[in-house]
């Protein structure tokens, strides 16, 4: 079974991991994976691609109430945004990061040359690692 998966992010936060300034990556519903699963990361319009990876060090479910306090200062945007996007929710998946980097992954024309419906991820996806997609990203390493 892979530990690899597919995420979507938005070029603002692909712009944080890149300076540095967020290891932290939040999401509304619960996610189900491994420590130590591999994470590619597709971000959105304008850039259209697999352009970054990290490892998963940890997942949990946080009180919406704690996140802020607990991870504010890594999640590379402000407690407004924050608080805008968790408008709603109860609880938060919080996935710590390492070994974030950039890749020269793959374009959204690329990943549908190899799988033609494809179409990027609204929470995650699994990547399979006989499958073609999963491929492609492994040799773009």
């Amino acid at each position: 079974m892979t530990n690899d998966v597919l995420m979507t992010i938005t070029p603002e936060a692909f712009a944080a991991y890149q300076r540095g300034v967020k290891s932290v990556e939040l999401r509304r519903r619960r996610l189900h994976m491994p420590a130590g699963s591999r994470i590619w990361f597709y971000v959105k319009l304008p850039v259209r691609a697999v352009a970054l990876i990290a490892r998963l060090e940890s997942v949990g479910e946080v009180a919406r109430s704690r996140v802020w306090s607990l991870y504010g200062e890594r999640l590379g945007f402000a407690r407004r945004e924050v608080d805008l996007y968790l408008d709603g929710c109860q609880w938060a998946t919080v996935l710590e990061l390492r070994g974030v980097r950039d890749i020269a992954g793959a374009t959204l024309n690329e990943l549908r040359q190899i799988e033609p419906d494809f179409n990027p991820p609204q929470i995650a996806r699994r990547l399979l690692p006989d499958g073609g997609l999963h491929r492609l990203l492994v040799e773009r390493l």
